[in-house]
C-alpha cells in the first residue's frame, strides 16, 4: 500500500513539474479593437512569454483560425504583437486562451518548441505573410 502512495505522489509531483515547465503566454495589453456592423471586429494585443520562431507563429495562426468564429489571426514577427479578425464575441483574453490550448498540443505532438529562427533560405517564401483563412461566400 506504501508503494501505491509513493507512486501516485511521483505521479503528482511530475504532473505539476511538467505543468510548470510549460510557461504559459499571458495577456499583456489588449490594444485597439474596431468593431464592425456586420458583427464582426479586428483586434490587436500584445502577449508575453510566446515561443517566438517562424514555425510557431504559423502554426498558432493556422490552428487557432480552425475556430470558425475566427476569420483572420497573425502573430507577428516579434512574437508580442497579435492580430486577430473574429466575431464581435471574441475577446482577445479568449485567443490567448486558446493560443495555450494549441502550444500544449504542440508540446504533447512534439516534444519540445523550436529554438531557432530558420533562415530566409529555408523558408518558404521570403517575406513572413499573414495566414489567411478561406471561405466559401454565399449568393
Amino acid at each position: 500500500m506504501n508503494s501505491n502512495l509513493l507512486r501516485l505522489a511521483l505521479v503528482v509531483i511530475a504532473m505539476a513539474v511538467s505543468q510548470m515547465l510549460f510557461a504559459q503566454v499571458k495577456l499583456a495589453d489588449s490594444g485597439a479593437t474596431k468593431k464592425y456592423p456586420n458583427g464582426s471586429r479586428i483586434t490587436y494585443f500584445e502577449m508575453r512569454d510566446f515561443p517566438n520562431s517562424v514555425e510557431m507563429r504559423e502554426f498558432v495562426s493556422k490552428s487557432i483560425m480552425k475556430n470558425s468564429d475566427i476569420k483572420r489571426m497573425i502573430v507577428y514577427k516579434d512574437g508580442v504583437t497579435c492580430m486577430y479578425e473574429a466575431d464581435q464575441s471574441v475577446e482577445p483574453d479568449m485567443v490567448v486562451d486558446a493560443i495555450n490550448d494549441v502550444l500544449q498540443m504542440y508540446l504533447e505532438d512534439v516534444g519540445e518548441f523550436p529554438t531557432e529562427e530558420r533562415t530566409v533560405g529555408e523558408s518558404r517564401t521570403n517575406v513572413d505573410l499573414p495566414v489567411y483563412s478561406v471561405t466559401e461566400e454565399s449568393n
